[in-house]
Protein backbone atom coordinates (compact mmCIF):
# COMPACT_ATOMS: atom_id res chain seq x y z
CA UNK A 1 0.00 0.00 0.00
CA UNK A 2 1.16 3.21 -1.15
CA UNK A 3 1.19 5.87 1.32
CA UNK A 4 1.42 10.07 1.10
CA UNK A 5 3.18 10.71 4.55
CA UNK A 6 3.62 14.44 4.01
CA UNK A 7 1.87 17.31 1.72
CA UNK A 8 3.54 21.11 2.00
CA UNK A 9 2.84 24.09 -0.15
CA UNK A 10 4.23 27.01 -0.98
CA UNK A 11 2.11 29.93 -2.37
CA UNK A 12 4.37 33.46 -3.35
CA UNK A 13 4.37 36.38 -0.62
CA UNK A 14 2.24 38.82 -2.97
CA UNK A 15 -1.38 38.54 -3.31
CA UNK A 16 -3.91 40.97 -5.45
CA UNK A 17 -7.20 40.94 -5.36
CA UNK A 18 -9.26 40.93 -8.71
CA UNK A 19 -9.75 44.81 -8.69
CA UNK A 20 -6.16 45.33 -7.90
CA UNK A 21 -5.87 44.55 -11.78
CA UNK A 22 -7.87 47.50 -13.00
CA UNK A 23 -5.04 49.75 -13.14
CA UNK A 24 -3.28 47.51 -15.68
CA UNK A 25 -5.43 45.44 -17.55
CA UNK A 26 -7.85 45.92 -20.69
CA UNK A 27 -11.13 46.14 -20.61
CA UNK A 28 -11.29 42.98 -22.50
CA UNK A 29 -9.38 41.02 -20.03
CA UNK A 30 -11.12 42.63 -17.38
CA UNK A 31 -14.30 41.29 -18.48
CA UNK A 32 -13.18 37.67 -18.57
CA UNK A 33 -11.16 38.17 -15.61
CA UNK A 34 -13.82 39.17 -13.50
CA UNK A 35 -16.40 36.48 -14.66
CA UNK A 36 -13.95 34.06 -13.48
CA UNK A 37 -14.85 33.70 -9.92
CA UNK A 38 -11.29 34.23 -9.02
CA UNK A 39 -11.34 36.97 -6.19
CA UNK A 40 -7.23 37.03 -5.53
CA UNK A 41 -4.11 35.85 -7.27
CA UNK A 42 -0.74 35.18 -6.32
CA UNK A 43 1.95 36.74 -7.32
CA UNK A 44 5.80 36.16 -7.09
CA UNK A 45 6.77 39.32 -7.79
CA UNK A 46 4.85 43.01 -6.67
CA UNK A 47 1.98 43.73 -9.29
CA UNK A 48 4.13 47.20 -9.65
CA UNK A 49 7.33 46.23 -10.02
CA UNK A 50 9.19 46.91 -13.03
CA UNK A 51 9.39 43.24 -13.84
CA UNK A 52 6.02 43.39 -15.24
CA UNK A 53 5.66 47.15 -16.02
CA UNK A 54 8.80 47.67 -18.41
CA UNK A 55 8.42 48.83 -21.74
CA UNK A 56 9.11 45.58 -23.29
CA UNK A 57 7.98 42.18 -22.24
CA UNK A 58 10.20 39.79 -20.13
CA UNK A 59 12.57 37.53 -22.19
CA UNK A 60 12.61 34.09 -21.86
CA UNK A 61 16.13 34.43 -20.04
CA UNK A 62 14.81 36.54 -17.21
CA UNK A 63 11.93 34.44 -16.40
CA UNK A 64 14.14 31.36 -16.02
CA UNK A 65 16.23 33.59 -13.84
CA UNK A 66 13.27 34.81 -11.81
CA UNK A 67 11.73 31.14 -11.27
CA UNK A 68 15.33 29.95 -10.47
CA UNK A 69 15.56 32.29 -7.51
CA UNK A 70 12.29 32.82 -6.70
CA UNK A 71 10.47 29.81 -7.84
CA UNK A 72 12.91 27.38 -6.89
CA UNK A 73 12.85 28.68 -3.30
CA UNK A 74 8.86 27.85 -2.82
CA UNK A 75 9.66 24.72 -4.50
CA UNK A 76 12.60 24.39 -1.22
CA UNK A 77 10.04 25.81 1.17
CA UNK A 78 7.01 23.23 -0.33
CA UNK A 79 9.12 20.09 0.12
CA UNK A 80 10.89 20.70 3.40
CA UNK A 81 6.91 21.03 4.76
CA UNK A 82 6.63 17.88 3.65
CA UNK A 83 9.75 16.24 4.34
CA UNK A 84 8.98 17.25 8.02
CA UNK A 85 5.52 16.21 8.32
CA UNK A 86 5.86 13.03 7.05
CA UNK A 87 8.97 12.85 9.84
CA UNK A 88 11.56 11.49 7.14
CA UNK A 89 15.46 12.43 7.55
CA UNK A 90 16.72 13.33 4.16
CA UNK A 91 19.02 11.10 3.70
CA UNK A 92 16.30 8.28 3.29
CA UNK A 93 14.91 10.13 0.28
CA UNK A 94 15.84 7.75 -2.83
CA UNK A 95 13.64 9.71 -5.58
CA UNK A 96 12.71 12.66 -6.91
CA UNK A 97 9.80 13.18 -9.37
CA UNK A 98 9.99 16.98 -10.20
CA UNK A 99 6.91 18.68 -12.79
CA UNK A 100 6.85 22.06 -14.21
CA UNK A 101 5.57 23.86 -17.12
CA UNK A 102 6.79 27.58 -16.83
CA UNK A 103 10.71 26.57 -17.13
CA UNK A 104 13.02 24.58 -19.09
CA UNK A 105 16.42 25.00 -17.91
CA UNK A 106 19.16 22.38 -18.14
CA UNK A 107 19.80 21.19 -15.89
CA UNK A 108 16.48 20.96 -14.25
CA UNK A 109 15.31 22.57 -11.03
CA UNK A 110 15.16 19.39 -9.67
CA UNK A 111 18.80 19.07 -9.74
CA UNK A 112 19.28 22.10 -8.02
CA UNK A 113 16.09 21.46 -5.25
CA UNK A 114 17.88 17.90 -4.73
CA UNK A 115 21.67 19.65 -3.59
CA UNK A 116 19.56 22.53 -1.39
CA UNK A 117 17.91 19.78 0.64
CA UNK A 118 20.76 18.24 0.76
CA UNK A 119 19.54 15.23 -0.35
CA UNK A 120 22.05 11.77 -1.19
CA UNK A 121 24.12 12.54 -4.46
CA UNK A 122 22.86 8.94 -5.39
CA UNK A 123 18.94 9.72 -5.34
CA UNK A 124 17.19 9.03 -8.43
CA UNK A 125 15.39 11.61 -10.13
CA UNK A 126 12.95 12.72 -13.06
CA UNK A 127 11.61 16.15 -14.30
CA UNK A 128 8.64 15.80 -16.09
CA UNK A 129 7.82 18.38 -18.99
CA UNK A 130 4.94 18.79 -21.46
CA UNK A 131 2.62 17.62 -19.34
CA UNK A 132 1.09 20.57 -18.06
CA UNK A 133 -2.05 21.00 -15.46
CA UNK A 134 -1.78 16.82 -15.31
CA UNK A 135 2.19 17.30 -13.69
CA UNK A 136 1.08 17.08 -9.83
CA UNK A 137 -0.83 13.67 -10.98
CA UNK A 138 1.28 12.26 -13.08
CA UNK A 139 4.61 12.79 -10.43
CA UNK A 140 2.04 10.85 -7.81
CA UNK A 141 1.16 7.86 -10.88
CA UNK A 142 5.33 7.81 -11.65
CA UNK A 143 5.91 7.83 -7.75
CA UNK A 144 3.95 5.16 -7.60
CA UNK A 145 5.01 2.91 -10.50
CA UNK A 146 8.72 3.30 -8.69
CA UNK A 147 7.46 2.63 -4.88
CA UNK A 148 6.14 -0.97 -6.73
CA UNK A 149 9.37 -1.67 -8.87
CA UNK A 150 11.19 -0.82 -5.53
CA UNK A 151 9.39 -3.51 -3.51
CA UNK A 152 10.07 -6.33 -6.03
CA UNK A 153 13.80 -5.53 -5.99
CA UNK A 154 13.48 -5.25 -1.86
CA UNK A 155 14.34 -1.71 -1.45
CA UNK A 156 12.69 0.82 0.76
CA UNK A 157 11.12 3.57 -1.11
CA UNK A 158 10.83 6.83 -0.21
CA UNK A 159 9.63 9.32 -3.32
CA UNK A 160 9.87 13.58 -3.20
CA UNK A 161 6.82 14.45 -5.59
CA UNK A 162 7.63 18.54 -6.25
CA UNK A 163 5.19 20.72 -8.69
CA UNK A 164 6.58 24.16 -9.32
CA UNK A 165 4.99 26.81 -11.31
CA UNK A 166 5.78 30.21 -12.52
CA UNK A 167 2.14 31.19 -14.08
CA UNK A 168 2.69 34.61 -12.98
CA UNK A 169 5.88 35.19 -14.96
CA UNK A 170 4.25 35.60 -18.05
CA UNK A 171 1.05 37.97 -17.43
CA UNK A 172 3.09 40.40 -19.73
CA UNK A 173 3.82 38.89 -22.07
CA UNK A 174 0.13 37.95 -22.50
CA UNK A 175 -1.52 41.79 -21.94
CA UNK A 176 1.68 42.79 -24.79
CA UNK A 177 0.10 40.27 -27.06
CA UNK A 178 -4.15 41.57 -26.18
CA UNK A 179 -2.59 45.15 -26.43
CA UNK A 180 -1.13 44.05 -29.91
CA UNK A 181 -3.61 41.92 -31.51
CA UNK A 182 -6.59 43.62 -29.66
CA UNK A 183 -8.21 40.68 -29.19
CA UNK A 184 -8.19 38.04 -25.85
CA UNK A 185 -6.22 35.06 -27.18
CA UNK A 186 -8.39 32.08 -26.61
CA UNK A 187 -8.29 29.49 -29.34
CA UNK A 188 -11.21 29.11 -31.64
CA UNK A 189 -12.69 25.96 -32.15
CA UNK A 190 -10.37 23.26 -33.43
CA UNK A 191 -10.95 20.34 -34.46
CA UNK A 192 -9.04 16.80 -33.00
CA UNK A 193 -7.68 17.35 -29.50
CA UNK A 194 -4.15 17.77 -29.48
CA UNK A 195 -4.65 22.07 -30.00
CA UNK A 196 -7.61 21.73 -27.80
CA UNK A 197 -5.48 22.80 -24.60
CA UNK A 198 -1.67 24.10 -25.37
CA UNK A 199 0.96 25.83 -23.19
CA UNK A 200 4.01 26.98 -25.33
CA UNK A 201 7.52 29.88 -25.56
CA UNK A 202 7.00 32.42 -27.26
CA UNK A 203 9.86 35.52 -28.14
CA UNK A 204 9.28 37.04 -24.25
CA UNK A 205 7.28 33.79 -23.10
CA UNK A 206 4.57 31.50 -22.26
CA UNK A 207 1.75 31.44 -24.42
CA UNK A 208 -1.64 29.31 -23.91
CA UNK A 209 -4.42 28.55 -26.42
CA UNK A 210 -7.73 27.38 -24.14
CA UNK A 211 -10.22 26.22 -27.00
CA UNK A 212 -13.83 26.87 -26.06
CA UNK A 213 -14.47 23.79 -26.30
CA UNK A 214 -12.46 22.74 -23.22
CA UNK A 215 -14.99 22.52 -20.63
CA UNK A 216 -17.93 20.85 -23.49
CA UNK A 217 -15.34 17.77 -23.70
CA UNK A 218 -13.96 17.48 -20.40
CA UNK A 219 -17.72 17.44 -19.43
CA UNK A 220 -18.56 14.40 -21.40
CA UNK A 221 -14.75 12.74 -21.22
CA UNK A 222 -15.01 13.14 -16.97
CA UNK A 223 -17.35 10.00 -16.77
CA UNK A 224 -15.46 8.34 -19.04
CA UNK A 225 -12.36 8.70 -17.04
CA UNK A 226 -14.21 8.03 -13.80
CA UNK A 227 -15.31 4.28 -15.07
CA UNK A 228 -11.45 4.34 -16.34
CA UNK A 229 -9.97 4.38 -12.87
CA UNK A 230 -12.34 2.17 -10.99
CA UNK A 231 -11.46 -0.46 -14.27
CA UNK A 232 -8.19 -0.55 -13.24
CA UNK A 233 -8.59 -1.17 -9.70
CA UNK A 234 -8.11 -4.86 -7.85
CA UNK A 235 -11.88 -6.81 -6.76
CA UNK A 236 -10.49 -6.58 -3.52
CA UNK A 237 -10.19 -2.28 -3.57
CA UNK A 238 -13.24 -2.31 -5.95
CA UNK A 239 -15.35 -3.97 -3.07
CA UNK A 240 -14.76 -1.62 0.07
CA UNK A 241 -15.05 1.17 -2.36
CA UNK A 242 -18.73 3.41 -2.41
CA UNK A 243 -21.12 2.97 -5.55
CA UNK A 244 -22.18 6.34 -5.74
CA UNK A 245 -19.67 9.45 -6.84
CA UNK A 246 -21.37 11.98 -4.50
CA UNK A 247 -20.32 9.47 -1.95
CA UNK A 248 -16.31 10.71 -3.03
CA UNK A 249 -14.64 14.10 -2.05
CA UNK A 250 -13.91 15.86 -5.47
CA UNK A 251 -10.20 17.71 -4.52
CA UNK A 252 -9.35 18.10 -8.39
CA UNK A 253 -7.47 20.69 -10.71
CA UNK A 254 -8.56 24.59 -10.65
CA UNK A 255 -8.47 24.46 -13.98
CA UNK A 256 -10.71 26.91 -14.18
CA UNK A 257 -15.09 27.55 -13.40
CA UNK A 258 -16.18 26.11 -15.96
CA UNK A 259 -13.86 22.93 -15.70
CA UNK A 260 -15.27 22.91 -11.99
CA UNK A 261 -18.76 23.20 -13.40
CA UNK A 262 -18.29 20.74 -15.67
CA UNK A 263 -17.13 17.97 -12.93
CA UNK A 264 -20.20 18.54 -10.82
CA UNK A 265 -22.32 18.47 -14.32
CA UNK A 266 -20.42 15.26 -15.87
CA UNK A 267 -20.45 13.44 -12.08
CA UNK A 268 -24.21 14.43 -10.94
CA UNK A 269 -22.90 15.81 -7.25
CA UNK A 270 -23.04 18.83 -5.80
CA UNK A 271 -20.40 21.86 -5.64
CA UNK A 272 -19.51 20.65 -1.84
CA UNK A 273 -17.85 18.03 -3.33
CA UNK A 274 -15.38 20.52 -4.70
CA UNK A 275 -15.21 22.26 -2.04
CA UNK A 276 -11.57 22.41 -1.82
CA UNK A 277 -10.93 23.06 -5.40
CA UNK A 278 -13.17 26.15 -5.14
CA UNK A 279 -11.52 27.40 -2.15
CA UNK A 280 -7.78 26.82 -3.60
CA UNK A 281 -9.37 28.27 -7.37
CA UNK A 282 -11.39 31.49 -5.87
CA UNK A 283 -8.00 32.41 -3.67
CA UNK A 284 -5.14 31.66 -5.98
CA UNK A 285 -6.79 30.59 -9.70
CA UNK A 286 -5.20 28.14 -11.83
CA UNK A 287 -1.87 26.90 -10.57
CA UNK A 288 -1.40 24.42 -12.81
CA UNK A 289 0.40 21.34 -11.76
CA UNK A 290 0.79 22.08 -8.46
CA UNK A 291 -2.81 22.87 -8.03
CA UNK A 292 -3.56 19.30 -7.62
CA UNK A 293 -1.15 19.51 -4.22
CA UNK A 294 -2.44 22.91 -3.31
CA UNK A 295 -6.18 21.37 -3.05
CA UNK A 296 -4.81 17.72 -1.39
CA UNK A 297 -3.67 19.74 1.00
CA UNK A 298 -6.57 22.22 1.41
CA UNK A 299 -9.48 18.89 1.45
CA UNK A 300 -8.00 17.43 4.25
CA UNK A 301 -8.26 20.34 6.29
CA UNK A 302 -12.15 20.87 5.55
CA UNK A 303 -13.41 17.82 3.55
CA UNK A 304 -14.01 14.51 5.63
CA UNK A 305 -15.32 11.88 3.33
CA UNK A 306 -12.86 8.51 3.54
CA UNK A 307 -12.65 8.09 -0.37
CA UNK A 308 -11.46 10.69 -2.56
CA UNK A 309 -11.34 11.21 -6.58
CA UNK A 310 -8.65 13.54 -7.98
CA UNK A 311 -8.39 14.17 -11.64
CA UNK A 312 -6.79 16.66 -13.94
CA UNK A 313 -6.52 17.49 -17.55
CA UNK A 314 -3.67 18.65 -19.71
CA UNK A 315 -2.42 19.82 -23.17
CA UNK A 316 -2.98 17.21 -25.25
CA UNK A 317 -5.72 16.81 -24.36
CA UNK A 318 -4.87 14.16 -21.86
CA UNK A 319 -6.57 13.51 -18.36
CA UNK A 320 -4.92 12.10 -14.99
CA UNK A 321 -6.84 10.79 -12.55
CA UNK A 322 -6.39 9.07 -9.13
CA UNK A 323 -8.13 7.21 -6.30
CA UNK A 324 -7.25 8.00 -2.77
CA UNK A 325 -8.31 6.98 1.09
CA UNK A 326 -7.99 9.23 3.48
CA UNK A 327 -6.57 7.46 7.22
CA UNK A 328 -5.52 8.61 10.43
CA UNK A 329 -2.54 8.64 12.53
CA UNK A 330 -1.49 9.91 15.50
CA UNK A 331 1.18 12.88 15.51
CA UNK A 332 3.94 13.72 18.21
CA UNK A 333 1.21 15.69 19.77
CA UNK A 334 -1.11 13.23 20.20
CA UNK A 335 -3.28 14.86 18.08
CA UNK A 336 -5.13 12.74 15.21
CA UNK A 337 -3.95 14.32 11.69
CA UNK A 338 -5.05 13.03 8.60
CA UNK A 339 -3.29 11.81 5.79
CA UNK A 340 -4.18 10.04 2.27
CA UNK A 341 -3.33 6.68 1.36
CA UNK A 342 -3.16 5.32 -2.71
CA UNK A 343 -4.38 2.29 -3.20
CA UNK A 344 -3.45 2.51 -6.51
CA UNK A 345 -3.33 5.28 -9.26
CA UNK A 346 -4.71 4.68 -12.36
CA UNK A 347 -3.12 4.57 -15.57
CA UNK A 348 -2.96 7.97 -18.11
CA UNK A 349 -6.40 8.64 -19.96
CA UNK A 350 -6.35 10.26 -23.53
CA UNK A 351 -9.62 12.18 -23.86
Amino acid sequence: MLKITGLGVAYPPDLVPVEGLDKTALDKVLAINRSLGIKMRSMVVPWDSPFLNQPTAPSIKAICDLFLDKGLKLAISAARAAIAEAGIPTDEITHVVASTCTNSSNPGYDLLLAQELGLRHTVEKVLLHGVGCTGGLAGLRLADNLCHTAAWRGRPTHVLVVAAEFASSFTRNELECVDRDQDVRVGLAIPGTDKILTFNPGPQGWQEIISPQLPILTASDIPVLYEYLLSSLPASTLSVLPTSPSDYDWPIHTGGSAFLKSTIKGMGIEREHLQASWEVYEHHGNTSSSSVFCVLDMSRRIQEREWVVSLGFGPGLVGEAVLLRRIQRPSASGEMTVTVCLPKLSSKFEG
